[in-house]
């Protein structure tokens, strides 16, 4: 089968098997780009107003801000002073505790090894500040010490307190943390 629907736009020699074929060259290649008749309103914006309940930016005292005015960013209680990062000592602290806390749940023995690379890498380097750590229960008190909002954390514990049967399973007499 031969290419009989040749391209009709000026100077393009381009031929296709079926008119759709080149009903899709034209569109795509040849079309001329026109406005829209009517405007998208997908594109109009508009904002509307509750009476009382505006959400419009107010300072800590209840005053309403310019409408261009950049708030005053809001002082969390875990941040002190310039350490954003409380509180664990600097990013690096952070990262690392989160990395092996969070994304790995690193065993205790795997963190505490971890921490003798880093201060083995850190001799090596000739660095001799200390570790933010010396161990996976230090840095897990770094961890219990994160405050969120103004409900401190707490560690729960608890025990089966039932009657004990002969020969009890283990999880009837540990000690669990909640």
């Amino acid at each position: 089968m031969s290419n009989d629907f040749p391209c009709q736009f000026p100077g393009c020699n381009q031929t296709f098997r079926r008119p759709n074929g080149r009903t899709q060259h034209y569109n795509a290649h040849h079309r001329p780009v026109s406005p829209d008749a009517e405007p998208d309103p997908a594109h109009e914006f508009w904002e509307a107003f509750h009476a009382k309940l505006t959400a419009l930016p107010c300072d800590e005292n209840g005053k309403f801000l310019s409408q261009f005015a950049i708030p005053t960013p809001a002082v969390k209680q875990d941040e002190t002073g310039s350490n954003a990062y409380h509180p664990f000592e600097d990013r690096l602290a952070f990262d690392w505790a989160h990395y092996h806390f969070v994304q790995l749940q690193s065993s205790e023995r795997k963190i505490n090894r971890g921490l003798d690379l880093w201060l083995a890498a850190q001799v090596k380097a000739g660095i001799d500040s200390p570790l933010p750590w010396s161990s996976a229960q230090e840095m897990y008190s770094t961890i219990d010490e994160i405050q969120e909002g103004d409900a401190p954390f707490e560690t729960v514990h608890f025990q089966y307190a039932g009657i004990l049967p002969p020969n009890p399973p283990s999880w009837m007499t540990i000690d669990s943390n909640l």
